[in-house]
């Protein structure tokens, strides 16, 4: 299963799509219109285990915001329902989530936003499948040091967990001075989150820029990833 932030039979709104690997058959799943659903996601889909597959998109199109929308789709009927729309800086907070979701086995959906939430430079959030609920964890406050918030700003990549009841992520913008990005982590079990690393670009140490993938942890301890700028 996949997404389109482009495309389909609205031709600028995207889809949600799937693919039988034996055969190559492909199916268009749901059709992104100008609507209260959403459109525009460029996020994966993740599975809550339950037959659902969840995702968001980047905006929506209904008259009154264009924040972005969290979303499920059956695996076996592909109904498609829209869960909440976010609303920037009234709950549900956030707006252009841009990285997809995580799953962590107990019934709730992890995730961040790119902009709007308290500071205007998005949030961590966490989603409560079983009440549809949606509450910040963190907001991010590009370069400035305050109270709850964590540096950075613009998150585009999925939370990756490290097996000890952290999420790790990245932004591709704020931390120092230079706004060259950072990783940051968060506690599971408190909503802790803590600034871990900020780029400098072609500094003395923590050289690049511009993280826009997820990290990958490889099983030893390491957390790997790529920056997009900088050396």
């Amino acid at each position: 299963w996949g997404t389109a932030s482009a495309g389909g039979v609205n031709s600028t709104y995207g889809t949600i799509f799937r693919i039988r690997p034996e055969t190559g058959e492909f199916q268009t799943m749901h059709n992104f219109a100008s609507g209260a659903n959403g459109n525009s996601p460029i996020c994966g889909l993740v599975s809550d285990g339950q037959g659902y597959l969840w995702g968001m998109t980047r905006y929506t199109n209904n008259g009154t915001s264009t924040h972005g929308t969290l979303f499920r789709i059956h695996e076996l009927t592909g109904v498609f329902e829209r869960r909440l729309t976010f609303a920037s800086t009234v709950t549900p907070m956030g707006r252009v989530p841009q990285g997809a979701l995580y799953y962590d086995g107990a019934g709730n959906l992890w995730g961040t936003t790119s902009l709007g939430s308290t500071n205007g430079y998005g949030n961590v959030f966490k989603y409560v499948i079983a009440t549809s609920t949606l509450t910040t964890v963190a907001d991010f406050n590009d370069r400035g040091v305050l109270a709850g918030a964590i540096k950075g700003s613009g998150a585009a990549s999925a939370l990756v967990p490290d097996g000890n009841g952290f999420l790790w992520g990245v932004t591709p913008y704020g931390g120092d001075s230079t706004g060259n990005g950072t990783v940051f982590k968060v506690e599971m079990a408190t909503g802790t989150a803590t600034s871990v690393i900020e780029f400098s670009n072609n500094g003395s140490s923590n050289k690049g820029s511009t993280p826009l993938g997820p990290l990958m942890n490889d099983g030893a301890g390491n957390l790997w990833g790529v920056a997009s700028a900088g050396a």
